[in-house]
């Protein structure tokens, strides 16, 4: 190194990972669901199913309540597409750091046109998954991943 370059730090807060003192969402990996057996294929996408049902429930009852009943089913979603990638270490990986963000995750979804976009992320999401267009899905997963990134950089303004 010339000692020109800058080197990128990493860090954490309570709420959320840094890279050089900002707010950062990684992306690591890639969601296929050849990788996932099929016997268990439906199996999945009908609990994920059942859980943006409720998120749906949950984002059109008003009360400041269900915020943490979104969140929740937030997690019980992501957790769903973690699993369905056959990988035990992205599973573990990804679990871990979207608990990490806990807090700033019930303060976006405590807002209902962050809940709302969100679910039709998730939404999004799963049909494409049903369609088996891993192209799309891929798509729609890097739309939710940036959306959430936009919302973190916004709540630290």
């Amino acid at each position: 190194r010339n000692g020109e370059e800058k080197m990128t730090t990493y860090g954490w807060t309570t709420q959320y990972l840094t890279r050089d003192g900002k707010p950062w969402l990684p992306v690591m990996g890639e969601f296929h669901f050849t990788r996932y057996p099929c016997r268990y294929w439906k199996e999945e996408l009908e609990k994920m199913r059942e859980v943006l049902d409720l998120q749906r429930f949950y984002v059109e009852k008003e009360g400041e309540s269900n915020s943490i009943q979104i969140k929740n089913l937030d997690s019980e979603f992501h957790e769903l597409l973690y699993k369905a990638s056959g990988s035990k270490a992205y599973f573990e990986t990804l679990r871990s750091l979207h608990k990490k963000m806990t807090k700033f995750r019930k303060a976006s979804v405590s807002k209902k046109s962050r809940a709302l976009q969100s679910y039709a992320e998730h939404e999004e999401i799963y049909k494409a998954l049903s369609d088996h267009d891993t192209d799309k899905a891929e798509k729609t997963v890097m739309t939710h991943v940036r959306n959430a990134r936009g919302r973190m950089n916004s709540l630290e303004d």
